[in-house]
């Protein structure tokens, strides 16, 4: 009886199924990679319109000339829009960290204006809207 060579080691076949497991493997790990970075660069770049907006609105606030209007302006490659108007809803909508959003009436002279910031960057928009009073701190309503 003739004993045949046995070679140990891996075939072509297993080595070529090997290899395209792992490309396979690769390939979405890479577009993981791919989509987690654009997130990312996402989420920086709301972080900075949001920062931005935040500091245009109270430096609006600040001046405490509410008159109704409108203005523009460049911002980091976008621009932004704002407008200012009264606020003539009978209520407000209030919305906390667990509950629903509640209507809440408010007084026929509510003396409040509504600002309302327009970011447009890299063809998106995005809308930061804020209530003020009219009323000064040293002229208080009672």
């Amino acid at each position: 009886m003739v004993k045949m060579n046995s070679h140990k080691g891996f075939t072509l076949v297993e080595v070529l199924a090997a290899f395209v497991v792992f490309v396979i493997i690769f390939a979405t790990l890479m577009e993981l990679t791919t989509v987690a970075m654009r997130g990312v660069s996402r989420s920086k770049e709301d972080t900075v319109i949001a920062l931005w907006a935040e500091s245009k609105l109270a430096e609006i606030k600040s001046h405490r000339s509410f008159a109704e209007s409108a203005e523009s302006g460049d911002f980091r490659g976008g621009r932004w829009e704002l407008q200012v108007s009264s606020y003539d809803e009978p209520w407000l909508l209030v919305t906390g960290s667990n509950s629903s959003p509640k209507k809440v009436p408010l007084e026929s002279s509510s003396n409040l204006t509504k600002l309302v910031l327009t970011v447009f960057s890299n063809n998106r928009e995005v809308r930061f809207v804020s209530l003020v009073s009219r009323f000064s701190d040293d002229n208080p309503k009672r």
